[in-house]
């Protein structure tokens, strides 16, 4: 199985839902306001830096993925870091397993009831740089501003399958963000829309060239490809590039593309893939680089260089497109006229939450 691109989280067992919690929902005015202003960047600029960001990737400025979110924390005993996908003011797409053990097969994987816990992650969203990175801001970037987490809540698929399908999770911020040119929510793809032959991908991820976690936003272009018959149901293949790829920390963020107007549309979230740091290695010491740390020593004494590159199998994205009931259900945030029952004013009762089918982490409501 390729490696996982995610950060090992231990959880334990939740205690009942608090009554009095309730998920943010927009409502039908809220929603209809959305879907017109989802994905439109009418101003945006494009910076002519190139920084090796990602695996590989380019610096952008944020107006060029406004949308793009980081999230982070240092919770005693681990980090975490994944990217994200704004959808709304208060919510965000990622991946679930970014709060979740990964050992599903192995024991039952419960969420951390625990405001120490869930209060300790930032989203950060809004500017190009990261202030807690190693590396400094570059001059002239922005950086971004915070926001923290109201709850977390993950498909019952995600358990349901033991982490295998489902890897997909809605946040809700503790406070909105205001639309603008550097926070522009994406529009959500349906099944109108065929997964795309090209697509991209921004986020905060480490670079394994440089071996450290970076600070700015970078961007990478995705080529997709025919799953394998035996890959989970609602996902989407990529293939992986020795030049290009996502990286650790690129956990979550989203696959985007652009429609003939060009609007652009969250599709995909990053789930799994080769590890990049292995590749990195492969490719510095295919080109003669001389390692002599442990961890590359180690890692050759296992693998051949040529070996470690041809196991690049491709990355899996979690397919929006089958999880948009499941979004709407919670956010508000609908496609395909799910909010109302058609060709009448009523809320259709099947997105109207109910708890039955997700997991929810929140914060104490005082």
């Amino acid at each position: 199985m390729m490696n996982a691109l995610r950060v090992i989280v231990l959880v334990t067992q939740i205690g009942s839902l608090v009554a009095a919690f309730e998920p943010l929902r927009l409502s039908f005015e809220q929603m209809e306001t959305l879907m017109k202003q989802c994905g439109v960047f009418p101003d945006e600029k494009f910076s002519t830096k190139s920084i090796p960001l990602a695996m590989h990737g380019r610096f952008i400025n944020i107006s060029k993925a406004a949308w793009a979110v980081h999230l982070h924390t240092e919770y005693p005993g681990f980090d975490a870091d994944c990217g994200g996908t704004l959808i709304s003011e208060q919510h965000v797409l990622t991946a679930a397993h970014c709060f979740y053990s990964e050992i599903c097969a192995n024991q039952a994987t419960t969420p951390k009831q625990d405001d120490t816990w869930l209060g300790s992650w930032t989203v950060y969203y809004s500017g190009e740089c990261l202030p807690f990175a190693e590396d400094p801001c570059e001059r002239g970037q922005t950086k971004a501003k915070v926001a923290g987490i109201r709850s977390v809540i993950v498909t019952g698929v995600f358990f349901e399958s033991k982490c295998r399908e489902g890897d997909i999770a809605i946040v809700e911020l503790d406070a909105k963000v205001p639309p603008s040119a550097v926070a522009t929510p994406l529009c959500l793809a349906s099944m109108k829309y065929q997964i795309p032959n090209k697509a991209m991908l921004a986020a905060w991820g480490s670079d394994a060239s440089r071996v450290k976690s970076v600070t700015s936003l970078s961007m990478i272009n995705i080529t997709t490809m025919a799953c394998p018959t035996d890959a989970a149901a609602n996902v989407i293949c990529a293939s992986e590039s020795q030049d290009e790829n996502i990286c650790r920390g690129d956990s979550g963020a989203g696959m985007v593309f652009s429609d003939r107007t060009g609007r652009r549309y969250v599709i995909g979230i990053a789930s799994f893939g080769t590890d990049c740091r292995s590749i990195q290695m492969a490719l510095d010491y295919r080109d003669g680089i001389v390692i002599r740390s442990p961890p590359y020593d180690t890692f050759f004494s296992e693998f051949g260089e040529v070996d470690n590159l041809n196991r690049m199998k491709g990355s899996i994205f979690t397919d929006v497109r089958g999880f948009t009931r499941f979004i709407c259900k919670y956010t508000g945030v609908c496609v395909d006229d799910l909010y109302l029952i058609p060709n009448t004013n009523t809320i259709n009762a099947s997105i109207v939450p109910n708890t039955n089918d997700a997991t929810i982490i929140h914060r104490s409501i005082h």
